[in-house]
């Protein structure tokens, strides 16, 4: 067993509980609406590893709409 101080447990929850939230709000803001579903609830039922995709496909999209393909 792993054994973290209170001080960097309390840290990753935060983190992961802005990341959760952040994916969450940006998937309701701009995807479509069948994809918010899909987008909401791997981010609820998966938070780590649905919040964690969401963002990355997000960033790419966001590349790609500006026309920066890299």
């Amino acid at each position: 067993m792993i054994l973290i101080d209170a001080h960097t447990r309390t840290g990753l929850l935060i983190l992961y509980a802005a990341m959760t939230i952040n994916a969450i709000y940006l998937a309701l803001k701009y995807e479509k609406q069948h994809m918010k579903v899909i987008w909401s609830l791997l981010a609820i039922f998966l938070p780590l590893l649905g919040s964690a995709l969401y963002l990355i496909q997000f960033q790419i999209n966001k590349k790609e709409l500006r026309g920066i393909k890299s």
